[in-house]
């Protein structure tokens, strides 16, 4: 599914640094559900890829994104498309904990 370029537009995606600083401010379930979100474009997927109830998967994505201030995920009718920050986020989390 192509996505408009203008839907990225909504604010300055800033670089993640070459440290991983910022994961280190997550828990590992936390980075456990969003790798599991961005391997499966869907919360309820993931959420039963983790054997969770969709409830803490979603709420645990929010509290997320909360965090570093940006949507990580675009929400439409049937999925959720990685944000270029969420390329950049899921990437940099993958090295470190969707191999776990």
């Amino acid at each position: 599914m192509a996505i408009p370029p203008n839907w990225y537009i909504i604010f300055d995606i800033p670089q993640i640094s070459g440290s991983d600083k910022m994961l280190k401010d997550f828990k590992m379930d936390e980075l456990r559900i969003i790798c599991a979100i961005a391997e499966t474009a869907s919360v309820s997927r993931a959420a039963q890829r983790l054997n969770m109830p969709q409830s803490n998967v979603s709420r645990t994505l929010t509290s997320v994104e909360r965090k570093v201030g940006l949507a990580i995920f675009l929400r439409t009718a049937r999925e959720l498309v990685r944000t270029e920050f969420g390329e950049q986020f899921y990437s940099r989390q993958q090295r470190r904990s969707c191999a776990a």
